[in-house]
């Protein structure tokens, strides 16, 4: 990584003085941006589609993936059809915004002090800044070390979030399931390829990550 690079995601990752967390959370999005935010958006829309269409099928090869992804061993590919749809729903549905390293939800909070965090995007369905789910894409979205297809997953994962696809049972507290990069022992600073059978070698139906993966691999059947 060059020095330019690496300046390039220190700053997307919001890393630096407590002057990196001032100014307004929400900014427009530029011309850029815009066209690279619309471009995935689209292709995650496209994606949630045909994976619906595809599992609405019936196609038994969706087993195995399903079995590979969501470690499902007998998995009911209707359910699984209306999960997708509703994750195609939430991406067609959901409003999007462009957060800032002011953005609580683009950093983190630590012993009372705000500081920077490889989050792409977080979509607001506990309603902390927002009165209706919403999701706001960070600037570490915009780090030139990610791939179209990480963008893609990344919509795909927060539209999960919005479709409920991990809420708790009654009655127990939300903890964020494990991403597959997490699983994989990954660092989400230092992108590195993975092989596509131990894409997601943890987590279940109820992981939003593990959802992005399989539609991702659902659609191309």
């Amino acid at each position: 990584m060059s020095d330019a690079e690496r300046t390039a995601t220190m700053t997307a990752l919001c890393m630096g003085g407590d002057e990196v967390f001032t100014g307004p959370p929400v900014v427009e999005f530029t011309p850029r941006e815009r066209r690279l935010v619309m471009a995935t958006l689209m292709a995650a829309r496209s994606r949630a589609s045909q994976a619906t269409n595809n599992l609405s099928r019936g196609d038994r090869y969706l087993n195995t993936l399903a079995a590979r992804f969501l470690h499902e061993d007998a998995p009911n590919l209707e359910e699984l059809a209306i999960t997708a749809n509703r994750i195609h729903e939430a991406l067609v549905n959901t409003p999007f915004e462009r957060g800032t390293c002011a953005n609580e939800l683009c950093t983190k909070e630590r012993d009372g002090h705000r500081e920077g965090a490889a989050i792409m995007a977080d979509a607001d369905v506990d309603h902390v800044t927002h009165a209706t789910d919403t999701i706001t894409i960070c600037p570490f979205f915009f780090d030139p070390s990610h791939s179209i297809s990480e963008l893609v997953r990344t919509w795909l994962h927060e539209a999960g979030h919005v479709a409920h696809i991990d809420d708790p049972p009654p009655g127990q507290p939300y903890v964020h399931p494990p991403n597959c990069e997490t699983q994989r022992g990954g660092d989400p600073t230092c992108r590195t390829s993975y092989d596509a059978n131990q894409a997601c070698p943890g987590g279940d139906k109820h992981n939003v990550d593990n959802w992005a993966y399989f539609i991702e691999h659902a659609a191309n059947a």
